[in-house]
């Protein structure tokens, strides 16, 4: 794998959006098995921010475990919470800050980017 395809991996912008959306609706104690933690990932992986096909594990970008990793990932990034701001990337923290007092205009901003990758 190229050295641009691991930057790749990195999430993006809207698949950021589409997390914390779920982290503030629903908080950071989300199974893998959580409904809503499945259909995020399903999501995720048909934006297609990188062929899937072409990474050397598949089955684990953006899995479950991945988004649930995320997840705790805003949450440690979370000024809110004991022990926030930490160990996260500027674009993760960024936009939890941007948002934070904003949650309305995040929810329809993530009902708008689900809507492109919608499989009905």
């Amino acid at each position: 794998m190229e050295e641009d395809d691991v930057a790749r991996m990195l999430y993006t912008r809207d698949e950021l959006v589409l997390v914390l959306d779920l982290y503030f609706r629903r908080g950071s104690n989300l199974h893998v098995t959580s409904p809503e933690v499945i259909e995020l990932s399903q999501t995720l992986r048909r934006m297609d921010v990188l062929p899937v096909d072409e990474l050397p594990m598949p089955d684990s970008f953006r899995s479950v475990n991945s988004v649930q990793q995320k997840i705790k990932g805003f949450q440690n990034a979370d000024p809110d919470v004991s022990g926030g701001l930490y160990r996260e990337g500027k674009l993760t923290r960024d936009i939890l800050l941007e948002f934070r007092e904003e949650r309305e205009r995040l929810h329809s901003l993530a009902a708008r980017i689900r809507s492109r990758f919608s499989t009905a």
